[in-house]
């Protein structure tokens, strides 16, 4: 009874980690008790933390959270006599992919007893979700009780959600009085930029208005976690700007190869209609000179191609042009049969029996 005391629970690392904390203060007693979770992105944690508050006796609880992947906490309350006063505060930091969900019970069961429910959290990042649900239960002992509580979120980035569900039940009408509020904002650009055009960068301009967001929470701390806190923020924000600029830079480069590779292939394009443009303006006027041996070859420089073969790697293997071209105008029905037979034997094979043809006069029709 009448003591005074503060407790620091501190979560960091990697861990599966679940756990149940059992507060209990005696007549007059003062407490303040502090959980932080600086977890890894990797780490999930369920906790339940019970309070049980005594006569006249005072209870400052504060969860502060940054990290996990998965982060619960619970946190339950009640007193064991009449005058207790408790304050249940809460600051969050969430990145994406993050998802913390934090729950609490205050149970007026005593008369006179005074509570105080402020939670705070700011969320950045794709489908970074949090989750606030707080139920305060007055039952019809709690005469002249006093009880608040506060949930406010701010969204920095576009794809973070927050959602909160303030709960009040009341049984008794003789209070001093019960309240709740919530509210979800999204980060106020007008303040970045009338920080930015005062010569401050980003990054140290969200830290600002982050650490103005949290501060009432802050302020109720003693100092030395006070100045841990406003670390774990400023490390928090750098983290997540350092994110969010990788995936920006990542973007870039993306979109970047995207274009040069797009430029390459229209350019591929172009140089091939061209092409295609050059040999049909050549071809039409061979059509009208009359010059036969150059439309015999561009057809076959066609045929060739549509078979998968390089016309200049064929002329090597055959001969020189005008000395094919000659036989192929011979008979051009045994030509296209040997093709076919190119075709579904092998280029290799076609050459052979050209090559022999070539040197032995041999009629093209008996080349098998």
């Amino acid at each position: 009874a009448y003591s005074k005391a503060v407790v620091v629970l501190d979560h960091e690392g990697s861990a599966t980690f679940s756990d149940n904390v059992e507060i209990v203060t005696g007549e007059g007693a003062q407490l303040v008790v502090v959980s932080v979770q600086d977890w890894a992105d990797d780490a999930t944690h369920l906790s339940h933390h019970h309070v049980r508050v005594g006569r006249d006796a005072t209870v400052k609880h504060v969860v502060v959270t940054f990290g996990g992947d998965l982060v619960r906490t619970y946190t339950s309350l009640d007193y064991a006599g009449s005058g207790g006063e408790a304050d249940l505060l809460g600051m969050y930091f969430f990145d994406a992919g993050g998802d913390i969900e934090n729950r609490l019970f205050v149970a007026h069961n005593n008369p006179q007893g005074r509570s105080n429910v402020e939670y705070k959290g700011a969320l950045q990042g794709a489908k970074a979700h949090a989750v606030w649900i707080g139920d305060v239960l007055i039952r019809p002992a709690a005469l002249g009780i006093s009880t608040y509580e506060l949930n406010r979120n701010l969204v920095l980035t576009e794809g973070a959600r927050a959602d909160s569900v303030p709960n009040l039940e009341i049984e008794t009408g003789e209070i001093e009085g019960a309240g709740h509020a919530s509210a979800t904002g999204r980060f106020d650009d007008e303040q970045l930029f009338y920080l930015q055009s005062r010569g401050i960068d980003e990054t140290e301009a969200t830290k600002m208005i982050v650490n103005g967001f949290v501060e009432p929470i802050v302020k109720e701390l003693p100092m030395e976690y006070a100045i841990e806190l406003n670390r774990l923020i400023d490390e928090a924000v750098n983290a997540a700007k350092d994110a969010v600029n990788a995936i920006a830079d990542g973007l870039k480069a993306a979109v970047t190869a995207l274009c040069d590779g797009l430029k390459a292939a229209i350019q591929a394009a172009l140089a091939a209609f061209r092409a295609a443009v050059q040999a049909a303006a050549t071809f039409v006027q061979a059509l009208v000179t009359g010059d036969w041996s150059l439309v015999a070859k561009m057809i076959l420089d066609g045929v060739l191609q549509l078979l998968g073969i390089e016309p200049a790697a064929f002329y090597a293997l055959v001969g020189p042009a005008q000395d094919s071209l000659e036989k192929i105008v011979e008979d051009a029905g045994a030509f296209v049969g040997h093709l076919d037979d190119a075709a579904k034997h092998g280029f290799a094979q076609f050459g052979t029996n050209l090559q022999n043809h070539n040197q032995s006069g041999v009629d093209w029709g008996l080349i098998e």
